[in-house]
């Protein structure tokens, strides 16, 4: 059975969320984000879950400090909050989260939704274009065999443009799709030139001398091998 840790302040949503979630999974709880990250480092669990706001630490920053840990880099982790704005959606997925999670959700969907991410097929480990390689467990991107440092939002539209790019060489990804992919929960709010300006930005930051990034006029992006 999959293992699931549940860090909230709110002794009630642990209650609650734990009878959920005890269908399918074995839960463990904390109210304190120190208490969670001592356990995370004694145990192993399949998927994090995290409340957005408390008052030692917010979920956000208990999330970066979770990533540090090299065992839970690529964990699953999903936020919660009674707060489903726009602002926190944009903020979680932009950090790399798997879901977020309305506190108002009916249990029914809440177990649904995180069940349907665990079970996921399993991903290639890394993904390689030219001299560009893409290190799916660890979040990482190397080109010319240097690190290269990238923000979530380049590394979801690096990754995207590779995947596409193997999967049909010489393809067109469109505007709509990459925006669609990249920012998943706000795309509606991203206009062509916040997609130009990201994309230029990781031109400059891989520097690649095998693949070049194409802008199709009124189209889209594409990837060609040099």
């Amino acid at each position: 059975m999959e293992k699931i840790l549940y860090i909230d302040d709110d002794p009630d949503a642990l209650e609650l969320y734990r009878d959920i979630l005890s269908e399918e999974f074995k839960v463990d709880t904390c109210i304190k984000a120190k208490e969670g990250l001592k356990l995370l480092k004694s145990k192993e669990f399949d998927a994090i879950l995290l409340d957005v706001y408390m008052p030692e630490v917010d979920g956000f920053s208990l999330y970066e400090e979770i990533r540090k840990i090299n065992d839970y880099r690529q964990t699953p982790v999903f936020f919660i909050s009674s707060e489903n704005t726009v602002q926190n959606r944009v903020k979680a997925f932009g950090l790399g989260s798997e879901d977020f999670i309305d506190r108002y959700m009916e249990p029914k969907e809440v177990l649904a939704r995180i069940k349907s991410r665990l079970r996921k097929p399993q991903r290639k480990e890394t993904l390689s274009f030219g001299d560009i390689k893409i290190d799916l467990m660890n979040l990482l991107v190397h080109c010319r065999e240097e690190l290269v440092e990238l923000t979530q939002t380049e590394f979801r539209l690096l990754y995207l443009l590779v995947k596409e790019s193997l999967a049909q060489p010489g393809a067109i990804i469109d505007r709509d799709s990459i925006i669609t992919f990249v920012w998943p929960q706000d795309h509606e709010n991203v206009f062509p030139r916040t997609l130009s300006t990201h994309m230029t930005n990781l031109r400059k930051k891989l520097g690649s001398e095998k693949v070049k990034f194409n802008s199709i006029r009124q189209s889209g992006f594409q990837l060609e091998l040099v």
